[in-house]
């Protein structure tokens, strides 16, 4: 049995249109992986060239802490550009629980980040394990 279409029974263009659309956003959605807080503890005490970008506000930076080594760059900064960060570098993204930074992951890979992780449970499980903070 041979299935092949004839030009009068081929699928109507704005079905393939929203096939189309459904599968390259399923693909473009996801542009970065999930660690968690005692994966990324092992990833610092290793020799490993890693940023931890922090995007929670400034001031919950500096007042409560952040992972030794995290730079901050908040939420806000992602909204009309992305920070300028190493490329060869492999990078974690953190918020407070670990939603806020996946639209900053999204961002980062979108920019051309290739290796881009998110702290699964953000600060709030980095702090329940009591794992070191940084206080300014």
């Amino acid at each position: 049995m041979k299935l092949v279409w004839n030009k009068q029974e081929l699928p109507n263009k704005g079905w393939w249109k929203l096939t189309r659309k459904y599968v390259v956003s399923k693909f473009r959605k996801q542009t970065y992986g999930v660690i968690d807080s005692s994966e990324l503890e092992d990833l610092l005490n290793s020799e490993k060239q890693l940023t931890i970008v922090d995007c929670r506000l400034e001031d919950t930076y500096c007042k409560f802490g952040h992972i030794p080594g995290a730079v901050s760059y908040p939420i806000t900064l992602f909204e009309n550009d992305c920070p300028e960060i190493e490329r060869d570098r492999q990078l974690v993204v953190v918020c407070y629980f670990g939603f806020v930074c996946q639209l900053a992951a999204r961002k980062l890979g979108a920019q051309g980040h290739k290796d881009v992780l998110i702290l699964k449970g953000g600060m709030d499980a980095w702090n329940i394990k009591n794992r070191p903070l940084e206080l300014l």
